[in-house]
């Protein structure tokens, strides 16, 4: 596979969701890996976790797509010259991680998730252990099997030349600036081990303290009282020793909004939607009718858009004035500050999201590939 050049866009994909579409082949067919240089295909838990399973075990928790769309999507993957990763773990997994990363099974949970990998060839890992990392036990778990599976990866052929080395990713948190500084140590340790360290930068909204409305994923003008920015977030990892190049942001094909009166950020702070992800997905917005270009602002000091209605619009039973989620303006402006060597790349949750339908593709992908490739 030829080597990769540029930012990277590492995008999930929600298997679960994959029949959203009537065939397999239309599901294969809906995902454009030219958009992407790392497919991560969501997922697998750890044994002991939100899938069950016994300690040390890599447990399928994507559904029927692990019969139906994982091997095409990977082999999709592969012809595109994108790398195809596996998504392990998630929100709610960390039991499962500690379990799984315990001594006594430690061993077995990294044979465990490269015999997989081998198997359903598979280009490397994405650790996706988000909770539960608040004690020095866990952090010290983490960052000994993550040196353990790079170890353990490197002795197999798969992944010794003339093929490419395994690849490790591990998802971060964007920083809050009034309550997360300094960026521990031991976050420095797990970025040197891993490929991509990738802050989830989405969704940076807050309802706390007298706080302002914020957008979704602004590049700048963090405050106190919008105290979240990707430039802030990335900023802080530099300063704990993070390499620039080591680093991601985050975008998301999902969205959130605010109550009237507020039709814009920096106001005073009203009723926020957060509305589940699978119904709140740029695709729905757009066929609502949500993304109007008359209703567009981009804000230059924070380098985001958003969608601000003078008069309130009704989306999934709420009235909305302000609504924030990813833009081609908003894509294009991080695109530039990544290739300005400010970060690594992206990551995108999900890739399901944007899709609209075979005539108009993914819109919001189409826009990220213009921008970072």
């Amino acid at each position: 596979m030829p080597p990769l050049a540029g930012a990277w866009v590492t995008a999930y994909y929600a298997g679960w969701f994959w029949d959203w579409h009537s065939t397999v082949a239309e599901a294969v067919a809906a995902v454009d890996m030219s958009t992407m240089t790392h497919f991560v295909f969501g997922r697998y838990a750890p044994g002991a976790g939100t899938s069950g399973g016994s300690p040390g075990q890599m447990v399928e928790a994507a559904g029927t797509a692990h019969a139906y769309v994982e091997t095409p999507l990977i082999s999709s993957a592969h012809s595109a010259g994108t790398r195809a990763l596996a998504m392990l773990g998630g929100t709610g997994d960390g039991a499962g991680f500690m379990a799984s990363t315990a001594a006594s099974t430690r061993a077995t949970f990294i044979k465990n998730i490269l015999d997989k990998c081998v198997a359903k060839n598979y280009d490397g890992v994405d650790i996706d252990w988000e909770d539960g990392l608040d004690t020095p036990e866990s952090q010290s778990r983490l960052i000994t099997f993550l040196g353990e599976l790079r170890s353990a990866a490197a002795a197999r052929p798969r992944y010794q030349a003339p093929n490419d080395p395994f690849i490790i990713t591990l998802p971060g948190y964007a920083v809050n600036i009034n309550i997360d500084l300094p960026v521990p140590a031991w976050k420095a340790t797990v970025a040197s081990l891993v490929d991509q360290y990738n802050l989830m930068t989405y969704n940076l909204t807050w309802g706390c303290c007298g706080w302002d409305t914020w957008l979704a994923t602004p590049i700048r003008d963090a405050a106190p009282t919008h105290p979240m920015s990707i430039e802030s977030s990335i900023q802080a990892h530099v300063d704990a020793g993070v390499p620039r190049s080591k680093l991601g942001m985050g975008m998301g094909l999902f969205a959130s909004g605010y109550a009237p009166p507020v039709t814009g950020p920096r106001q005073p702070m009203s009723v926020e939607y957060f509305w589940p992800d699978s119904l709140a997905t740029w695709a729905a917005l757009y066929r609502a009718g949500m993304l109007s270009p008359s209703a567009f602002v981009f804000d230059t000091a924070a380098q985001a858009g958003y969608y601000s209605y003078s008069s309130p619009r009704t989306f999934l039973g709420d009235s909305v004035g302000m609504l924030i989620t990813e833009d081609p303006q908003s894509i294009a402006a991080k695109g530039a500050w990544t290739k300005a060597g400010n970060c690594g790349g992206t990551i995108v949750w999900t890739i399901n999201y944007g899709y609209v339908g075979a005539s108009l593709g993914n819109p919001p992908m189409q826009a990220i590939k213009q921008a970072f490739r």
